[in-house]
């Protein structure tokens, strides 16, 4: 199976990457990037994908970033 992947930066940290893996798969993931905020790393980011004509996702989710931790929370909505 092909897979066609495509990148733009939009500047030095965020960006958007578009996946099309076939007929029935497409996926766009938006990365704002690392931005930091009282001495903890944040990167914010999105994505939009379907599987097939009836099931469609959208996820959001915040990596936190510390020295001596990580966390990585998700929301996923499924066919909305």
């Amino acid at each position: 199976m092909h897979e066609l992947n495509l990148l733009w930066r939009i500047n030095q940290s965020q960006a958007i990457l578009a996946r099309i893996k076939s007929n029935s798969y497409f996926k766009i993931h938006y990365d704002h990037g690392i931005n930091i905020w009282q001495n903890l790393k944040y990167n914010f980011y999105a994505s939009f994908s379907t599987r097939g004509l009836s099931s469609y996702y959208l996820r959001f989710g915040v990596h936190v970033i510390d020295k001596n931790f990580q966390s990585d929370t998700r929301v996923k909505i499924n066919n909305f």
